[in-house]
């Protein structure tokens, strides 16, 4: 009775032959009991490559109480894919016309689940290839982390650099504008999202302004990281000194 209420697909085959199944198995394949019972397990396979396939894996070396597990792609009474792992166990290696016991799990919603974040992550990753920003997730410590090569290009250094922790965010801060900079990560904590401007030098000395825009976020460690991005307005902050100074000459 346990077996035949199980919510997976549990079959009894017999020289790949279904001789026992329980409802489960024809929730998920779409097929009747009675339209199962004394058919190949052909019918569950796409191609004859895939039945061919499985069945050199399951048969081709095996000994009795040999558990075995795989993923595979099998195909709807209606057609369409069902993706499942199987679980199988040979009753007696020495003769396999004894059977073997499988079990079903249909996977199709977790594998819907891992294309959609493929997805999402594809769609991420082009946003922030394109986006003129660097982006970036900062840590009490002041190290950092890059999500791509951007960061090269506004101050000389590798991502790379910055992960292996021999260089921190905060030795290319001036020393000035070290307290600014760290209220990215504290005064985040109150604010959504924190937005302030300081100077850093890149890897040739040049004086650079960045514009940092981040948030607290809490990670799946339960420990606290800024997510956030980096942009260069040292071309605003020149213009500003530039009108600035234009004033002053002005007004003399």
């Amino acid at each position: 009775a346990i077996l035949s209420g199980a919510q997976n697909g549990i079959t009894l085959l017999q020289n790949r032959i279904i001789s026992w199944c329980n409802k489960g198995l024809t929730d998920i394949f779409g097929w009747k009991r009675e339209e199962l019972i004394g058919k190949s397990t052909r019918v569950l396979y796409p191609s004859d490559d895939a039945y061919l396939k499985v069945g050199n894996s399951l048969y081709g070396t095996s000994t009795s109480g040999d558990l075995k597990s795989f993923e595979c792609d099998f195909v709807h009474k209606e057609g369409y894919c069902v993706p499942c792992i199987v679980t199988a166990r040979v009753l007696d290696g020495n003769d396999l016309s004894k059977g073997v016991i499988c079990v079903f799990t249909d996977i199709t919603e977790r594998k819907k689940t891992e294309e959609a974040l493929s997805e999402s992550e594809k769609r991420y990753r082009m946003l922030v290839e394109n986006i003129p920003a660097v982006v970036f997730r900062g840590y009490p410590d002041g190290t950092v982390d890059f999500t791509d090569n951007k960061i090269e290009a506004l101050t000389g250094y590798t991502k790379e650099h910055f992960e292996s922790r021999k260089l921190s965010w905060l030795d290319l801060v001036f020393d000035e504008d070290r307290e600014i900079a760290g209220k990215c990560f504290s005064d985040a904590r109150q604010s959504d999202p924190y937005i302030c401007e300081y100077r850093i030098a890149d890897k040739r000395g040049k004086i650079l302004w960045v514009q940092s825009r981040s948030q607290m976020v809490c990670g799946d460690n339960k420990q606290w990281y800024t997510s956030g991005v980096l942009f260069d307005i040292s071309e605003r902050k020149n213009a500003e000194d530039e009108l600035k100074e234009a004033k002053e000459e002005a007004e003399k």
